[in-house]
């Protein structure tokens, strides 16, 4: 049987979170059809952390069958520093960023397939954001499903949160090479806008979630949040703005 080269990588930056980075890669195993498999890489950078592929693949019980590379740092990085350490892995056309902990609906392979038609080179997949006090009181915090499709977008837009940032990989590793970041802490946000301010085509986004994430108050990726850092998105938006007038969306963000 010819051994077909992965299309996708999926990325996930993770920050001595065994348990979520588990999580996340059983939930991506779930969603793979047998078809589907040859066509993903998982690449996980593991930023100073004391586990490796070993520990991972040992949380499964049926035969391991992902394509999984594990990146390690040689000392502790910073977040905008390990995503652009993690994405400088990358060697497949495209790629999506995860965070650890964070679960796959049905449709999310099909969803990335689906984008490679688009002649796209930046995509947005929606976050599902499940606040368990809502859920467990019995009221709905889950978007609603529409068909799905990918359709055009403003220019500027971006996840606010690190999953479902989608990238082609050549002008991706352009602009890693060329750019200094304006914030902190919001490496997936920039590196979605500066590539955005050099393309030609046009951005498109996802009509469904196919990521869901739950609500917490603490671990390592809520540093990023909007709502734990307002007025640094704040300023963020305005500087790029400013800068660069042909991202529409921050003209009214």
């Amino acid at each position: 049987m010819i051994k077909t080269e992965p299309q996708f990588s999926i990325c996930i930056p993770c920050y001595q979170d065994l348990g979520g980075l588990t999580k996340t890669v059983q939930s991506i195993n779930a969603c793979l059809s047998k078809s589907e498999v040859g066509k993903f890489q998982i690449i996980v950078g593991l930023n100073d952390c004391d586990f490796g592929v070993r520990q991972i693949k040992s949380a499964f019980d049926t035969n391991w069958r992902l394509d999984l590379i594990a990146h390690k740092t040689d000392r502790y990085l910073e977040y905008d520093d390990s995503i652009v350490f993690l994405l400088s892995k990358v060697k497949t056309e495209f790629c999506i960023l995860l965070g650890c902990g964070e679960t796959l609906e049905l449709g999310f392979s099909q969803g990335l397939i689906e984008f490679s038609d688009q002649d796209a080179d930046f995509g947005i997949v929606p976050v599902d954001i499940i606040d368990q006090q809502l859920e467990l009181s019995g009221k709905k915090s889950r978007l609603a499903k529409t068909d799905n499709y990918w359709q055009a977008c403003e220019r500027g837009r971006f996840n606010k949160v690190l999953s479902g940032n989608m990238f082609r990989t050549a002008p991706l590793h352009t602009i890693l090479k060329k750019n200094e970041f304006i914030g902190y802490e919001w490496a997936h946000v920039e590196l979605s806008l500066l590539l955005q301010t050099s393309l030609i085509r046009i951005p498109v986004i996802y009509s469904n979630a196919l990521i869901t994430r739950e609500t917490s108050g603490d671990g390592w990726w809520t540093k990023s949040d909007l709502y734990k850092q307002y007025i640094e998105y704040y300023e963020l938006t305005v500087s790029y703005a400013n800068k660069y007038a042909t991202l529409e969306y921050l003209q009214t963000e």
